[in-house]
Order: structure tokens, then sequence, then C-alpha cells
């Protein structure tokens, strides 16, 4: 039975390695550029012939890598000034999101209440970012940790709670029903979210004072069966584990974390990536080299890494925060770091930041965009490094008949365009995309009135 999978864990821990100096000597970074280089660009030859002198531009439009952040649906759809910058930001600066709280099981219901959205509220945000063809994540599935009473109310009842056939129930009816209302929006969802999480403040505890999980209260093989039934639902979504601590912490649960994504898949369970939420703090922030470690480890699962949750938090929760110039800097030169060497692993496949504005933000401190809409040095190393340092942009002449011309360009979508070198005249637009294997394009200009 896999609620037993942790009596076989070995619980060796994984070092946490040396904290963060961010004045430290960058000697990772080289190796991380080379990696930049080789995993996340790709060549594109061009053959061009042209009787007369040509200019070619070729300018990103999309990133094929994943730069997201958790959104709100309300914040989505806000017909105010606030609800327009949220959305350009949205647009520009992020290719796909996963909504914060509006898929889960405590929010997603027929009537809006307690800040929540309502069913329609959620699915007209989803349409919308469907039509500016950002890809969302769904935010969960199953929480692993058996929580308190108080925790469920008002989607359960005390006597549903009590009861391991009634509330086993209510969760298959919450998966069936959110799989299939989000079809054609959620390509990707935290399956199993918390699955080895034991220290939650209200979660309740077990005969030996541990947190108790629901598969444990159950006795039942609940991981087995939400990920066996989304695929039923839905064969073409992935479905992934997410943790939190994964990236610091010593202790066991990086061991359990792994040994339980080995176990799902020595079953051929339907598992198809592995989260780490990424939620930091001053005083827990990791080295680059102690990361890279945990990347490493991770990656011998082979299966995709994505970063779920990622912020650096200060401050309290749901409070304001006035942040001092020193911890603005390094909560910008952490983000600048962790960037660059979890955009350089070849196993990760995404980063999401947990939210971007400050008054849409768990950790207000932690967001890019102040409350005015200021943006914080941490969302300048953001659009520094996604849009600026890995962003590809060239242009260059091309003045005799034939010529030859490879380029290499960050994965994704661009524009070629190709323009007369003396009039500016544009007589030739395509849209390129950039995968893993070399293109190759041979384009003759013919047209008589432009090429005599």
């Amino acid at each position: 039975m896999l609620a037993l999978f942790a009596a076989s864990c070995s619980h060796a821990q994984m070092p946490v390695g040396s904290p963060y100096d961010p004045d430290a000597p960058r000697s990772w970074a080289a190796s991380a550029q080379e990696r930049i280089q080789k995993h996340r660009m790709a060549d594109v030859h061009l053959n061009i012939s042209s009787k007369r002198p040509v200019r070619i531009e070729i300018r990103q439009q999309r990133h094929a890598f994943p730069f997201g952040s958790a959104v709100v649906a309300h914040h989505l759809l806000d017909s105010s000034e606030d609800g327009q910058k949220y959305r350009q930001i949205v647009e520009r600066c992020f290719n796909q999101v996963v909504l914060e709280n509006d898929l889960k099981w405590h929010w997603f219901t027929p009537k809006p209440g307690r800040g929540r959205s309502s069913i329609p509220t959620t699915l007209q945000a989803l349409n919308y970012l469907k039509t500016q063809r950002i890809e969302v994540r769904g935010h969960y599935l199953h929480w692993g940790p058996y929580m308190k009473a108080d925790s469920y109310r008002p989607l359960i009842d005390s006597a549903t709670h009590a009861q391991p056939q009634a509330f086993h129930q209510k969760l298959t009816d919450y998966i069936d029903t959110v799989l299939k209302r989000t079809h054609g929006y959620v390509y990707e969802w935290d399956a199993l979210n918390h699955p080895v999480h034991r220290n939650l403040k209200e979660q309740e505890r077990d005969s030996k004072g541990r947190g108790l999980m629901v598969h444990e209260w159950m006795q039942r093989d609940v991981y087995a069966e939400v990920l066996q039934r989304a695929h039923s639902i839905n064969p073409a979504l992935k479905l992934y584990l997410n943790e939190s601590d994964i990236l610091t912490k010593q202790g066991t649960r990086f061991t359990e974390y792994i040994q339980l994504a080995r176990a799902l898949q020595q079953r051929k369970l339907p598992l198809h990536g592995i989260g780490c939420m990424a939620h930091f703090r001053p005083d827990n922030l990791p080295s680059m080299a102690s990361l890279e470690a945990r990347l490493d480890s991770l990656a011998k699962l082979q299966l995709p890494i994505k970063i779920t949750e990622f912020d650096v938090q200060m401050g309290q929760p749901m409070r304001p925060y006035t942040q001092s110039a020193q911890e603005l800097q390094l909560q910008k030169r952490f983000t600048e770091d962790f960037l660059t060497l979890c955009f350089s692993h070849p196993a990760v496949e995404g980063i999401l930041m947990w939210g971007f504005w400050e008054k849409a933000h768990y950790h207000p401190a932690a967001a890019l965009w102040d409350s005015a809409w200021a943006i914080k040095p941490n969302g300048q190393a953001w659009l520094d490094a996604v849009y600026r340092q890995w962003w590809s942009e060239h242009r260059f002449t091309q003045s005799i008949p034939r010529q030859e011309h490879t380029v290499r360009l960050f994965k994704g979508e661009h524009e070629l365009r190709i323009s007369d070198a003396q009039t500016g005249e544009v007589f030739y637009t395509s849209t390129l995309f950039v995968g893993t294997k070399r293109q190759n394009l041979k384009i003759k200009l013919r047209r008589s009135s432009q090429m005599p």
C-alpha cells in the first residue's frame, strides 16, 4: 500500500551546504552561462537570395521556456485601473500562470464567499488567459496533510470531516468536477500538494504525535487514486508532485520526496513532473552549489522539474513590510542568481513566481511590484534576465546576392523581417518557432516590383 511507502524510506539527510553569500565570488556562473547557451538556445540557418541589399531582423516574441507567476482570478477581470495594470503585467511578463487559490478544493465552489471567486468567475478568467495564449497550471487536486476540521470549513461539515468514506467521496467529486470544468484551459496540475509535509500547525496528529496524512487516516491508496482518476478523465494532463522546503532545509523531507516519486514511478502511475515550491527567507537562502546539488539529485528521477512558487519572503504573511535598502539588494541578488542557476539546469522546465503585486501576494514584501505599481529591484532582476539577457534580437545587412547566415536564438517564437536596406520597405515577414533542432530556411526574394 502506498500509504506505507515511508516504511522502506532511507532517512539519510541531504546536506544543505553553505548558506547564500551575495558577496561571494560567482564561480558557478560561467558554467551556468555555458549550460544556458547549450540547452536554452538553438541555431537557425538562413540562406537568403536577393538582387539588392537587404536588412534582416530577428526579434523574439515569446519564450518556449515557461516563466510565470501565480495570479488571482478576480484581479484578471477587474475593470479598475489596478485591474488594467495587473493584466498588462501578466500579458507582458509571463507566458504561464497558476491560479493561486481559485481552483483549490476549498475555493472551487458554486457561490463566492470569504474573498473567494465563484466558478463562473474562475472560468471567465481561464478563458481570458486562453485568449492571451498564456498557459495555465492547476493548483491543486489533493492536499496531503490531514488538517483540523476548521481548515475545511465551509467545504465540509464536522461529520464529513470525521468519516473517511464521506471525506473521500467529497474529494472524488471535486476532482471530477474541476477537471471536467477546466478541460481545454488547464494543461498541468499539482496533483499531489504537500505529499510528505508533516509539520503544519493546523495538521491533525497521529498516535505518535506526528503530523497525520490523509492517506494514513483513510488507510487508502489515495495518491495512486488521485493520479489514476485524473489521468482517466484527461490523459493529456501533466500531473506533478509539489512540495515545500525541498531546496532548503535539512531533515528527511527531501529524501522522502524522492522516495515517494520513485515509488510512484515503480508502480507505473501517471506522474509527469516534480514541483519545488521554492519559498525562501533571508535565513534559509541556499548557496548556488547547494541548490545545484539538490537539482542534480532530483534530476536522477528523469522527470521534469518545475519551480512552482518562487519568492524571497520578508516580514509576515498578509502584512505590509517596509524593506531596508540592504534587504532589497539581497532579495534582488538572490533572485538574479536563483533564476540563472535554475534556467541553466537542463532538468528544470519552468520557473513560476508565487505572485507579483504587493496587494495580491501572500507575503507582500516578496512581490516584484509594490502596491503603487512601482517595480522593485527583484522585479527589475526578473525583467532584465527574462526579457533582456535571455531574449534574442539580431539585425544585420546582406549586401551580396546570395549569402548564408547562422544565428543562435533562445528557444521560442521569433519574427523574421527582411526589408530593403536603402528604403526600409518591408517585403518579407515570417514567424520562426525555434526548438531543439537546428532549422534551415532558404529564402529567395523574387518580387520584381521590389527586386529589380
